[in-house]
């Protein structure tokens, strides 16, 4: 990096400046940052690099008491006798704490030798975690119409074409009658966004601070931790280009390609709908993105355009918030003598579905106009992706390229401006079931809630809602699935309200990683949240035993305390018996902290937080 860093100060960007559009300029840029970097930063071959195992040698000390221990032993072998037999168990125990404090010591020095000790520390971590199914990458071999295809260029580019497909093969299982009959709603706005703001050196500057330092990189192999090591010379060339672009209303192309790297979900490995493409894009693309997306929120928060139904991608909003909006909700209408009810949509491939036309609609419906307007469609169309796959042979590590392919719909993954162009999307979705239903929304998960006095009435309305939901939906280019949709009736007299044909009614259903039941006892999410605080303990215990305490402490603030405080807003208010139980696991994680009985430990812990 350090000779990288050296280069832009000879670099010349007249190229840049005097390019007439942004694509020139940006072309003239990244030709001239290849050049320094293949000269800076030749590639090398990669060898296969093995998962993370802290050494620890034994010491002369630890030798020492081995022999003790194994002449012991072997007297005991010899003897049978109980005193031997006692003493080789207090030399083992001997010989096993000083292997441990070894260990200790070893993983401590890891962990100070290393720069980024947060990532040392989660790879210890990671050594010790249970059921732990991180490993290296195995190749992938698929099965394409009865025939396994086991050749890393074919397997790629198998997997590229499925992943550009999937939203054409969800899309069919709409009708096309039901896509034309039904137009986009839109809520009309005043208010214009013509022109996107230009930027200044200092605020990229300020942007490329605030990138995480990550290794990862797109197809020109820049990563965000490069970038901020060169900000200081790449930012006035950046900001030229990014008012260009802004200016004509032209996103270059060079930052319109994504790499996907397939990982593997569960099922069967030969499948391809068992595979998540993860999709990389240029660092420079989430640096313009990010200009662009403050100055778009900007619009919409000035002029309140956004509804308050929807806590994704939302500033001040959260899932925490989603959770309480909903738990209210249904509690206010329960305390009212209302019959309530939830309906939780499951919408397939929300994100890849969207016609790149419908998102330009919805945006000309917020007043997104002139330039501004043909940024987005320049930004949307003419995406290519590629597939990439690792390769190892002899311990030399590949990288193995499908061919490319263009992605004709959906807002792009991977990126900074894709969520909030989702969100955007289905921004009139409860304008449109407003007169219907209550609509709750984080980023594509809906849930619809409707309240009556009379059980009758409301399966009715709920009927109509979801059938409304389904029509807006078959226009909008999202796919509902009516089979994984389902329904639940809170309270005590849920048994009154009729089914509603052609869709699943349950008594508990997971919303935002919490188990909703339908009388809000939370029983059924305080046993899940058990198994997972008891996987926890036994993980710190054993991370515990093999290191530092700071290393046990961020692996409970983590493991343990991340679970426990989830969604506390929402189920906080359980029976004591389920908070008993929640409490106890609590208390035995004090007691590894402080090394004394569980309750003991949990007093005292107490006492000291609210002193």
């Amino acid at each position: 990096l350090q000779s990288l860093y050296q280069f832009p100060v000879t670099w010349n960007w007249d190229e840049v400046y005097e390019a007439p559009c942004a694509e020139a300029a940006f072309k003239a840029f990244n030709t001239t940052l290849a050049t320094a970097l293949n000269t800076a930063c030749p590639k090398i071959p990669l060898r296969l690099k093995k998962r993370f195992k802290p050494k620890h040698f034994a010491d002369e000390e630890a030798f020492k008491l081995k022999e003790r221990y194994l002449q012991s032993l072997y007297q005991f072998q010899v003897t049978g006798t109980n005193v031997d037999k006692v003493e080789t168990a207090q030399r083992k125990k001997v010989y096993d704490q000083r292997l441990k404090t070894l260990r200790q010591r070893a993983t401590a020095d890891y962990i100070n030798r290393t720069e980024n000790k947060s990532k040392a520390i989660w790879d210890v971590i990671g050594t010790v975690k249970v059921n732990n199914k991180k490993s290296l990458e195995k190749e992938i071999n698929l099965n394409i119409d009865g025939k396994v295809i086991t050749e890393p260029e074919d397997v790629s580019n198998h997997l590229n074409t499925f992943f550009v497909n999937v939203a054409n093969e969800t899309l069919n299982k709409i009708k096309d009658s039901d896509r034309k009959t039904h137009s986009c709603p839109t809520i009309p706005c005043l208010f214009e966004f013509s022109a996107i703001q230009n930027t200044t050196e200092e605020e990229v500057k300020q942007q490329i601070k605030n990138l995480k330092p990550k290794n990862s990189a797109g197809m020109d192999e820049i990563s965000s931790k490069l970038l901020k090591h060169c900000s200081n010379q790449l930012a006035f060339p950046l900001t030229d280009i990014f008012n260009k672009s802004f200016s004509q209303g032209i996103f270059p192309t060079a930052l319109k390609t994504s790499i996907v790297y397939p990982k593997f979900k569960n099922g069967n490995t030969t499948e391809p709908s068992n595979y998540r493409p993860i999709s990389l894009i240029s660092t420079f693309s989430k640096l313009c993105e990010k200009l662009v997306l403050q100055r778009l929120l900007q619009h919409c928060a000035q002029h309140d355009l956004l509804t308050n139904s929807q806590h994704g991608f939302t500033k001040g909003k959260s899932t925490t918030s989603a959770l309480t909006k909903l738990i209210e909700n249904i509690i206010d209408n329960l305390e009212a003598g209302q019959h309530t009810t939830g309906v939780f949509l499951d919408l397939s491939k929300a994100f890849d579905c969207l016609s790149h036309e419908l998102i330009i609609r919805k945006l000309e419906s917020l007043g997104v106009t002139g330039a501004a307007k043909n940024w987005f469609r320049s930004y949307l169309e003419g995406r290519i992706q590629f597939t990439k796959l690792r390769h190892t042979k002899d311990e030399l590590v590949s990288h193995v390229m499908s061919k490319p392919l263009q992605t004709n719909r959906g807002v792009p993954q991977g990126s900074v401006l894709g969520p909030v162009l989702f969100i955007l999307f289905i921004n009139d979705m409860p304008y449109y079931l407003r007169n219907y239903c209550e609509t709750l929304t984080y980023a594509d998960d809906t849930t619809l809630l409707l309240s009556t006095k009379s059980p009758d009435d409301l399966a009715i309305n709920t009927y109509v809602a979801l059938n409304m939901a389904y029509q807006y939906c078959s226009g909008n280019d999202l796919v509902a699935n009516p089979s994984k949709t389902k329904q639940i009736v809170f309270g005590r007299r849920a048994e009154q309200t009729p089914y509603i044909p052609d869709i699943e009614r349950t008594d508990e259903i997971k919303f935002l990683g919490i188990t909703i039941d339908t009388k809000l006892t939370w029983t059924p999410h305080i046993d899940s949240l058990s198994m997972k605080l008891n996987t926890s303990l036994y993980a710190i215990r054993r991370i515990k035993s093999i290191t530092t305490t700071d290393v046990a402490r961020t692996a409970y603030f983590g493991l343990f305390e991340s679970h426990l405080r989830y969604g506390l807003a929402a189920w906080g208010g359980t029976s004591m018996n389920n908070l008993t139980r929640v409490l106890i696991l609590q208390k035995r994680q004090y007691g590894l902290w402080l090394a004394s009985n569980h309750l003991t430990a949990a007093e005292k812990l107490t006492r000291h937080s609210t002193s």
